[in-house]
């Protein structure tokens, strides 16, 4: 390669020279220590405007540029050239390259101008100015350096995404193509300053030259980076983040009252969860949206969101970022750690009221808040909830309401409370004394989830029907539990229900089963089941699942098994027979007792013949058929499977009209298939 150094008057020198195209290539050894926002004097990422996002100001004035598709195939984020230009006045942060200076952008060149694609000049005159770049099809890209330029041979194709990065450290000059070096060369001196103003997209000195093609991503710094951060800088992920403050959301418009900013976080996929990288962005008031620029390697990582007087809120699991990636915490629940989010009735929203920013919604955050109230307090300050720049009744009452729901921030560090189940009333229902189960705002298994008492959660009706359900209040989930006073054995059980349990939501799981939750020496609970659900998988045909516990889902199928039901009205009944030497289930059509023979949905037995398995709950012996131990209750629960909220946002309700127990010790022989 040659590359040519030439003086503003024409003299000649040989030289080595470095242009750099700017990807980033990251390995998973290498540090995140280095910052290349450091010395960072402009950066236009475009994203549908002109603005210089580093926060010196430098914002463009457009000459005739059209937004168009990055490198990614997202509309509006880059900007196409045709003879036209981008316009930044002079100011002292875009003279600061004296000493050093680096340029990097992504380009794609649809056509040549007069052999020419002119990339930027910090010069509108016939003059070299302080620094530029332009590439010629002689083919060489040429990088101007204080009055000299360096020519280095290099041919672009046409209609192809370039990364570009243009290096100076004061002793030598690096062009790096795609995140890799091209090459470099021995260059000494300071950069001869001026006050010209840069152009994108147009380069002046000589005849002017312009750019028939894209530009985007456009950095401008007064130093040289290193090759790590220069790599980092080629590898860079867009990543869009969806996400609404609870009180700027404005439900007359759905909008938010103000844009704002937040800054995300991009952590580790495992302990310590370390942070990575983090970046500044401005939540748009219309989208909803903000979009950051990632400098990681692709790969899975967490990444956590934190807003100026909201509860921060995490991904609800690693993301696999790589290109252009987007989110979206307001779609459900579930997109975030925890399901940690506020329903607003339309969308989903992070927790507001959280001021002094210590990760919880208590008294000291109410004060604030009240205390700005009182002073009608203005202007965009911490206790302004609503986004509407004054503190008043309606911030008080957002974070006061969070406050008394104890809203907190649920992290992967986070030490939750823990399981707190207590037996917080009694119900009369179906024979039996019933011990409704609450959690007293912990999550508790199954799942984990939220489990309460409350008449809204279980109740008996007028027509003596038993009532459970998962409700929603403020954007939690709270489940449904009981079980009998009485303790129950060998026998037959029958479970008579009153509504549609085969087209439950995905997540939803209801438990009919006996459990034995103090004893659990010899035969892991005494636990017989029948849920209903499909597990998370809303193709699974399969409703019912009957099983002899303890299993091992999935390694051994003969202790438990599942099957398909649809039912043609509300009602259905069920039965489990339990012996020393047989288990029958089996579930029917209709509440006739006994029913029909062609009302048999499902019919699955377990005898001695089958296959022990040594239990991996309580350290219980080897069991076979349980027998039923001293502590023995009949159970009844309505769950989220993995405590995922439900995929329609709605609450879920079972009905059961009675339940009943037969005890005796059973013949072997069937009786529930006819």
């Amino acid at each position: 390669m040659i590359f040519q150094i030439w003086t503003i008057n024409g003299s000649y020198v040989l030289k080595n020279i470095i242009f750099i195209i700017t990807l980033i290539l990251i390995a998973t050894n290498i540090s995140f220590s280095s910052n290349p926002d450091s010395g960072l004097i402009a950066y236009y990422p475009f994203n549908g405007n002109t603005k210089d996002e580093s926060g010196n100001g430098n914002n463009g004035t457009n000459n005739g540029a059209v937004l168009t598709s990055d490198r990614f195939g997202t509309s509006g984020r880059a900007y196409s050239f045709n003879l036209n230009y981008i316009e930044i006045p002079n100011s002292p942060s875009l003279k600061s390259p004296v000493n050093s200076v680096t340029l990097s952008f992504w380009t794609n060149i649809s056509q040549w101008d007069q052999s020419s694609a002119a990339f930027m000049g910090k010069s509108n005159t016939t003059a070299l100015g302080q620094y530029g770049a332009i590439a010629n099809n002689t083919p060489y890209i040429q990088f101007d350096l204080g009055g000299q330029y360096v020519r280095i041979t290099r041919y672009f194709a046409l209609n192809t995404w370039y990364f570009i990065c243009l290096k100076y450290d004061g002793q030598k000059v690096k062009l790096y193509l795609n995140g890799e070096v091209y090459d470099s060369a021995n260059f000494s001196g300071t950069l001869q300053t001026d006050n010209y103003p840069l152009l994108l997209g147009k380069h002046t000195p000589g005849a002017a030259r312009y750019l028939k093609g894209k530009l985007d991503d456009i950095r401008i710094y007064n130093r040289a980076l290193s090759d790590t951060e220069i790599s980092r800088l080629y590898n860079e992920i867009s990543l869009d983040v969806k996400i609404i403050p609870q009180g700027f959301f404005n439900p007359q418009n759905s909008n938010l009252r103000m844009k704002d900013t937040v800054r995300v976080y991009i952590r580790g996929s495992s302990s310590p969860y370390q942070i990575l990288d983090s970046s500044k962005a401005v939540i748009d008031s219309v989208t909803f949206t903000a979009n950051i620029a990632a400098f990681v390697p692709p790969g899975s990582y967490y990444f956590e969101v934190k807003h100026r007087n909201s509860i921060s809120v995490w991904s609800s699991s690693p993301v696999y970022l790589e290109g252009n990636v987007n989110y979206d915490f307001t779609a459900s629940a579930s997109q975030a750690y925890g399901n940690n989010l506020f329903f607003n009735g339309s969308v989903y929203c992070i927790y507001g009221g959280d001021v002094d920013r210590d990760g919880i919604i208590d008294a000291s955050d109410v004060s604030s808040v009240d205390n700005g109230a009182n002073s009608s307090a203005a202007g965009y300050i911490q206790t302004d909830i609503t986004g509407d720049k004054f503190t008043d009744a309606s911030d008080v009452s957002i974070v006061d309401n969070n406050a008394r729901n104890l809203v907190s921030e649920f992290t992967p560090f986070t030490i939750q409370a823990p399981c707190n189940l207590t037996c917080d009333r009694f119900l009369n229902w179906s024979g039996f004394t019933w011990c409704v189960i609450g959690s007293n705002d912990t999550r508790c298994y199954p799942g984990p989830n939220y489990y309460s008492s409350d008449n809204d959660n279980v109740r008996v009706d007028s027509a003596g029907d038993l009532h459970i359900k998962i409700t929603n209040r403020n954007g939690r989930f709270y489940c449904a539990e009981m079980h009998t006073v009485e303790t129950v054995g060998y026998g037959v059980y029958t479970f008579a229900v009153s509504s549609r349990i085969d087209n439950l939501d995905k997540n939803v799981v209801l438990g009919l089963f006996t459990w034995n939750d103090k004893n659990c020496i010899t035969n892991a609970n005494s636990e017989l089941d029948i849920e209903f659900t499909r597990w998370g998988d809303s193709g699974n045909p399969d409703v019912i699942e009957y099983s002899v516990q303890p299993t091992n889902s999935g390694q051994e199928s003969d202790r438990f098994t599942s099957w398909p039901m649809t039912l043609t009205g509300n009602n259905s009944i069920h039965f489990i027979k339990w012996t020393p030497s047989l288990i029958e289930w089996s579930s029917h059509q209709g509440h006739t007792n006994p029913p029909p023979a062609n009302n048999l949905i499902a019919y699955w037995s377990f005898n001695t013949n089958n296959t022990p398995k040594s239990s991996e709950v309580c350290n219980s012996d080897p069991v076979l058929i349980p027998d039923p131990e001293g502590n023995t209750h009949l159970n009844l629960n309505l769950w989220l499977n993995r405590g995922n909220y439900p995929s329609n946002n709605q609450e879920a309700e079972v009905i059961i009209h009675d339940i009943n127990f037969v005890p005796s010790v059973l013949s072997s022989k069937p009786m529930l298939k006819d």
